[in-house]
């Protein structure tokens, strides 16, 4: 599976990322030259990164599956947070190109089209990793509940009743399957205190739900 995710993600990467990865690899291995042998890479290779203005598709990949061998967890998430990042530049530029349309044509027939596109493209875009994962979500927190963890997850919950504040339990919630705007603040209760994992960005207007 790992080597799949290595193949499949690896184009996500620039030669900066794969410089970080190779750098977190060189801490467990000593030396550069010990990580080009557990990669399968020349040193000269490695070296060579200093002037190349990128890397080839095939050293990402096997950079990436040797960190996601050595780091599955922190891997996946700086692959993740990389996605998201690249992602959000695309998005930013989708929108302006969007808003130029909009503000620009004279056409109002294309501006109408050009609004429904972008109503379209934000309603899509704005759906949290609580609606794409809801089950694994759920799966996540039964596991973390089962070694004597807490987690939280707090969200905003549109109910068409803005005086309306509710308090449901997670599995209620997921099963529910209410539509969430984009607030989740994950945070693991242990004896060393509440450690927050994940917050995002939320609206201000609208009801706040904790879910436990």
């Amino acid at each position: 599976m790992l080597g799949y995710v290595a193949e499949r993600f690896a184009e996500v990467l620039t030669k900066g990322d794969v410089v970080e990865l190779f750098r977190v690899l060189e801490q467990r291995y000593g030396t550069v030259s010990g990580v080009c042998e557990r990669v399968g890479i020349e040193r000269r290779t490695f070296y060579n990164w200093r002037s190349a203005r990128w890397v080839t598709g095939e050293t990402k990949a096997k950079v990436l599956r040797v960190a996601l061998e050595e780091y599955p967890v922190d891997t996946l998430e700086f692959l993740a947070r990389k996605s998201m990042e690249r992602a959000r530049e695309l998005l930013e530029l989708l929108i302006e190109y969007l808003r130029r349309g909009i503000a620009e044509e004279e056409d109002m027939g294309k501006v109408e089209e050009l609004a429904r596109r972008a109503e379209s493209i934000v309603r899509e875009f704005s759906v949290p990793v609580t609606e794409y994962l809801r089950n694994m979500i759920y799966s996540l927190i039964e596991a973390t509940y089962s070694r004597g963890f807490r987690i939280g997850i707090e969200v905003m919950m549109y109910t068409g009743y803005p005086s309306i504040q509710q308090h449901v339990p997670i599995h209620k919630t997921l099963e529910r399957q209410e539509r969430f705007t984009f607030k989740i603040l994950v945070v693991a209760t242990s004896t060393a205190g509440t450690v927050p994992v994940l917050t995002t960005e939320v609206p201000q207007s609208l009801p706040e739900v904790r879910v436990y």
